[in-house]
């Protein structure tokens, strides 16, 4: 069976109230599967390679191709179509917004 390749990530980041950014837990992949919630944090794309650290934006597996800025209580939503959510939820405790 052939491996999947990712077509398309979005991922999604809030403004908090300190005026920093807070990515989501999940992003919104589109694969040679179908679309789907994939659990995401900004520091899974970076590598450590012989020479340092590696980032290859062109790599399906770190590829991102959309960031939204939406309202964190708005992602399960949008993971889901608008309909039932059928993802995790947080995966990382946080305080604030």
């Amino acid at each position: 069976m052939a491996a999947s390749i990712v077509l398309q990530r979005t991922v999604f980041v809030e403004r908090t109230s300190d005026g920093n950014f807070r990515f989501a837990d999940w992003a919104l992949v589109t694969t040679t599967l179908g679309t789907m919630a994939e659990p995401f944090t900004p520091r899974q794309m970076i590598m450590f390679g012989d020479k340092g650290i590696v980032f290859d934006a062109s790599d399906d597996m770190s590829r991102i191709t959309d960031i939204r800025h939406v309202n964190s209580d708005l992602i399960p939503t949008l993971l889901s179509g608008g309909g039932p959510v059928h993802h995790g939820g947080s995966l990382m405790p946080r305080t604030g917004r």
